[in-house]
């Protein structure tokens, strides 16, 4: 079943009022025969304009959620270890806690994982995964969620460096691939999303969204959470998986950690190819399929990489920043 956003209801509604002029339909596409379609954009005006721009990026959200969704019917059968009767409570529902979540649930433990957000979204960009948590991935319903990775993976053959005035310098060859040790560069949204569907629809694991923690706590019996409304959560064990201004990694270490800077920041960004295409001098980038290529200078690197067979594409452009203004939005 596909929930409308609250940013949805306004194109429901301007389609519904469309509908009305048109053929007693309750609700029709704008898509239809022009003259119709004429009418209706008559009719709705930029209400319509604003309605369409909204369901284009809602199509994009629908294609994301697309590739990412399962159902335990098409998952082979994965086997979990015996109850324990051990209560884990997780707080936090990004990789770090899906991931303990769902390992904690094949042990047999019961798992409630908590998250403040209330859904989640694929959003994003680049994200890597290097073998070690690859391998953990590969684990899961014999291979299943790793097989779903693959296809919105970086599948180069190579990787190509550049100077930074564009001289090419080397290309790597790809590493032999090794099936249960797997390597996944891809987006962090879409990627997020197989393993948190995995978690609730696969594996049924209790998953609260829109559950803030706000304080921690522990005595000789138990320990648990409370929630923004109140409501205390309690088990045998929590683990905070809460994220860089973690509520618990300062209960744990007796004070605020505050990050700290290591001189460099990151620009990134992912978009659609269409434009790449187009321009004779980046379509190099994306007509070989997925390709990799990178550029180093002093104290700066800027990385670019095609995926989907050069459908999308993503770069990150990391470089030395002034460490008096790196730390003033911590």
């Amino acid at each position: 079943m596909c929930h409308l956003a609250p940013e949805m209801k306004d194109v429901e509604r301007c389609f519904r009022n469309v509908g009305r002029g048109g053929r007693g339909t309750a609700l029709q596409s704008p898509f239809l025969a022009e003259d119709h379609a004429s009418a209706r954009h008559l009719q709705c005006g930029p209400q319509l304009q604003n309605a369409l721009g909204l369901l284009h990026n809602f199509a994009s959200e629908l294609e994301a959620i697309n590739i990412t969704t399962m159902t335990a019917e098409e998952v082979p059968k994965t086997e979990t270890k015996p109850k324990t009767g051990i209560k884990v409570v997780i707080v936090g529902a990004g990789f770090g806690g899906l991931t303990a979540a769902i390992e904690c649930h094949l042990q047999g433990h019961d798992v409630t994982l908590l998250e403040a957000f209330p859904a989640l979204k694929p959003l994003g960009d680049i994200i890597s995964f290097g073998q070690n948590a690859g391998h953990i991935f590969h684990n899961w319903s014999e291979g299943y969620v790793a097989r779903k990775f693959r296809p919105i993976c970086v599948n180069s053959k190579y990787f190509e460096i550049r100077k930074y005035d564009g001289d090419k310098i080397f290309k790597q060859p790809a590493p032999p691939k090794n099936p249960e040790w797997p390597v996944f560069n891809g987006h962090r949204g879409e990627l997020h999303m197989i393993i948190f569907y995995y978690a609730k629809d696969v594996l049924g694991i209790d998953i609260r969204t829109n559950s803030r923690v706000v304080e921690y706590f522990e005595d000789g019996k138990q320990a648990g959470v409370v929630l923004e409304n109140g409501e205390r959560v309690v088990g045998d064990l929590v683990i905070g998986s809460d994220g860089v201004r973690s509520k618990a990694r300062e209960l744990v270490l007796g004070y605020f950690d505050k990050p700290k800077s290591s001189g460099y920041a990151v620009y990134r960004a992912w978009f659609g190819t269409e434009d790449i295409w187009k321009d004779p001098l980046t379509k190099e980038f994306v007509e070989e399929g997925d390709k990799v290529t990178a550029w180093i200078g002093q104290d700066v690197h800027f990385i670019v990489a095609s995926l989907k067979g050069g459908k999308d594409i993503s770069w990150v452009l990391t470089h030395k920043v002034l460490l008096s203004c790196s730390l003033s939005n911590l």
